[in-house]
């Protein structure tokens, strides 16, 4: 699935743009959110196995699907924005700085 058809960065300005990335380079992010993230996909990815009636009439199949397709959505919109911003910030820096600097 190209997760780019539904998070657009392009949809961004570069003062959001700056924003996300400076949150997403936090250890914030990385040490609490994510995980957080992460943790509770799994927790649907499970619940799915869960084939009871009860289950499917307090979480239906297409809620645990969205939930979890919306948070793979979100890290990999994450990761990506890490990854370009991080590039954006090497080949700057590249053309600024001096040999010495």
């Amino acid at each position: 699935m190209d997760f780019k058809q539904i998070f657009d960065i392009k949809t961004i300005d570069d003062f959001q743009l700056g924003h996300l990335a400076w949150v997403l380079n936090s250890p914030s992010y990385e040490d609490v959110f994510r995980p957080y993230l992460q943790k509770r996909r799994d927790d649907m990815a499970s619940m799915m196995l869960d084939r009871s009636q009860d289950r499917k009439n307090l979480y239906p199949d297409d809620f645990l699907c969205g939930g979890i397709v919306m948070i793979d959505g979100l890290l990999a919109l994450f990761h990506q924005l890490v990854q370009e911003t991080s590039m954006e910030q090497i080949h700057r820096s590249q053309i600024t700085k001096t040999d010495n600097e």
